[in-house]
């Protein structure tokens, strides 16, 4: 079977269920979220967070403040004493860069806006905005992996003409395909998305830290990036929502956690024209399910959440 790549809508068109549902995500949301009493985030983002400025040599000796931040899961006290634990290691270990340092800090400095469980109240996922706006799941349970189109150059084309096949869209789904033929053992979902594909496995949790990770995301050519997060940072992620500059829209110029109200308020603001923008625009288009293995009751919950925020079949993919 061919997969059709093809499909789309007219930028103009009626909003559809998802882009309200995608809108819910306001910053009413995001201040329920992070006043909310569950502890129970542990994929390296955190609650609560805590500047502190330091000085430092810039590339002509003189003196320039830089801004770094300590995070925790405890409290506001425990956040504090991790931005002095950072502030130290900026001193000693700054090097010839006058900007907003973050050094090694372990957590994703992303907003978490929604929490997900399971039916036995287990962390199954944590959706966040990350840092140009974006709203993404991240879960530490079920392997997601994007797989984007190399970049077309001149040896490309010329291997195209002299007959290799193309890399597109349908042949990584047809690699897809032979793959789950030789590993039986594997159920996918496939998505196309606005660079390429992405997979989910359907039928079994696995950890990102599990020797199979690594067997997926080399044969089905995930990108390198993201596969040192997974490894780094112990989650698996999904973008739900369009990148900014797809929508003729610029990143945020400030980045969460904000150093006072005057950057929530610019955020704000440049959420409000993100989220208008988006409407009628989707990261990811359901292509199709391979294998018969099946679904867990929390896999299928998490693949009904990123569905309903990411897919819509007749919106454009950004």
């Amino acid at each position: 079977m061919v997969a059709r790549f093809d499909r789309g809508r007219a930028a103009g068109a009626r909003p559809s269920g998802r882009d309200q549902r995608v809108a819910e995500y306001s910053r009413a949301d995001a201040a329920r979220a992070a006043s909310s009493t569950r502890t129970t985030i542990s994929m390296n983002f955190a609650r609560f967070w805590h500047s502190t400025e330091i000085e430092v040599p810039d590339r002509a000796g003189a003196a320039a403040k830089v801004r770094v931040w300590g995070a925790s899961n405890e409290d506001e006290a425990a956040a504090a004493a991790a931005a002095d634990v950072r502030a130290a290691q900026a001193r000693a270990f700054f090097r010839d860069r006058a900007a907003d340092y973050e050094y090694g800090n372990g957590y994703i400095r992303e907003e978490v806006v929604d929490e997900l469980l399971d039916e036995a109240g287990e962390r199954l996922a944590v959706i966040t905005r990350n840092r140009y706006g974006a709203l993404v799941l991240n879960t530490e349970r079920v392997l997601f992996g994007d797989i984007d189109l190399p970049r077309e150059h001149a040896l490309l084309r010329l291997l195209n003409r002299l007959g290799r096949r193309p890399r597109d869209k349908q042949y990584y789904l047809d690699r897809i395909r032979r793959f789950q033929v030789e590993h039986a053992d594997f159920s996918f979902s496939v998505y196309e998305t606005c660079a390429g594909l992405r997979f989910v496995v359907t039928n079994q949790e696995i950890r990102p830290d599990h020797v199979a990770v690594e067997l997926l995301f080399q044969t089905l050519p995930v990108d390198q990036l993201y596969r040192r997060l997974c490894r780094t940072q112990l989650c698996f992620r999904a973008r739900l929502t369009a990148k900014p500059w797809r929508i003729g829209l610029a990143q945020p110029q400030v980045r969460f956690p904000f150093a006072d109200q005057r950057e929530r308020r610019s955020f704000d603001f440049w959420l409000a024209q993100y989220l208008a923008k988006a409407r009628n625009t989707c990261a990811a288009r359901r292509l199709e399910h391979i294998g018969t293995g099946t679904t867990s009751a929390a896999i299928q919950r998490l693949l009904d959440v990123h569905d309903r925020y990411a897919c819509d079949d007749d919106a454009i993919l950004a």
